[in-house]
């Protein structure tokens, strides 16, 4: 009726631990790759995010600069960094007399980080509608001859064509 005390195990063998780790390292080596992959897509909506918001302001600007300011064309990368209109004389004080009609952005917006070259500079380029990346080594680009606005990719600077 009593067990032999002798004959008992105590603990895992050395197969059955082996095989645990096997499987831990496995499982991880399957969801490592996922989770840098949804932090780099997450890293890419955000400066598509900011790329968008650029734009939209930019036509808003475009209209107000044309009716107050007489300018056709769009404003410098500068006048996006500073947030004002008045950047670069693009418009005078006397043009936009009310601060806030001065501000190319509604609120001010600090770029995100260019999930590729981990920059948040904007540059202003002429390179036409698509610069390759040897054209740019900020986090973004801008050309305002066309107003097109992108960040510096991989192969190709991913391009959002102005309105």
């Amino acid at each position: 009726m009593y067990a032999d005390k002798r004959n008992l195990k105590h603990g895992f063998t050395m197969i059955e631990l082996l095989m645990v780790i096997m499987l831990v390292a496995i499982l991880s080596g399957v969801a490592l790759p996922q989770y840098l992959n949804f932090q780099y897509e997450g890293k890419v909506a955000s400066a598509t995010q900011f790329m968008n918001n650029i734009k939209s302001s930019l036509k808003v600007s475009l209209s107000k600069a044309r009716i107050a300011c007489g300018q056709n064309g769009y404003p410098s990368a500068n006048a996006i960094v500073t947030n004002s209109l008045l950047a670069d004389n693009y418009c005078t004080a006397t043009q936009l007399p009310d601060p806030e009609d001065r501000k190319l952005l509604t609120n001010s917006l600090t770029p995100p980080l260019n999930p590729i070259t981990n920059l948040n500079t904007i540059v202003e380029v002429t390179c036409g509608s698509i610069c390759t990346c040897s054209d740019v080594t900020a986090g973004y680009y801008y050309n305002p001859t066309t107003g097109d606005i992108g960040y510096h990719g991989l192969a190709d600077c991913a391009t959002t064509p102005a309105p």
